[in-house]
């Protein structure tokens, strides 16, 4: 199952600020500073996915029956532990969504610990679907619900950052 990258930027269409995905291959683009470079020339401004974007994230997939199988912090400390223990119990994850998500909100705002990636599967249109989102705004998806899954993600950042 093969994954199709992309990185999130924003874009003014038509006097309008939107969310969009750009493809991302690492192999062809060399070095992720030049394809962030060259797309910033053409008019697309880069998204950082913070924290509390990253939360977002997280309660609207987990509403919608995803498992969270992963998340990374920029540094580990003992809060790291408790989180994993949460999301290892994936038969109890929907049930224990609240106190996930009211655990990470603390995390972020009281001790500024920072979201570097997260890690999902689960179905979607009746397909497998598997994808991660990180922090710079990379979002690898498997190829068969990538589309699916970016309109979702770009949905839940527009709604984040503009409303």
């Amino acid at each position: 199952m093969a994954d199709r990258k992309s990185k999130v930027f924003s874009k003014v269409f038509d006097g309008t600020r939107k969310v969009v995905c750009v493809d991302y291959d690492k192999e062809k683009e060399a070095f992720y500073y030049h394809f962030v470079k060259n797309q910033r020339s053409n008019g697309y401004r880069q998204i950082i996915i913070t924290s509390e974007l990253m939360i977002k994230i997280i309660d609207s997939f987990i509403k919608k029956d995803f498992i969270l199988y992963n998340i990374e912090f920029m540094e580990e400390d003992d809060d790291y532990f408790d989180i994993q223990a949460i999301i290892k119990n994936e038969s109890k994850l929907k049930e224990n969504r609240v106190k996930l998500i009211k655990k990470l909100e603390f995390l972020a705002e009281e001790t500024s610990i920072e979201i570097k990636r997260i890690y999902f599967k689960g179905k979607y249109n009746n397909l497998f679907t598997k994808f991660f989102i990180q922090a710079n705004g990379i979002l690898a998806v498997n190829e068969e619900s990538y589309l699916a899954i970016e309109k979702e993600i770009i949905k839940i950042i527009e709604e984040g950052m503009f409303k």
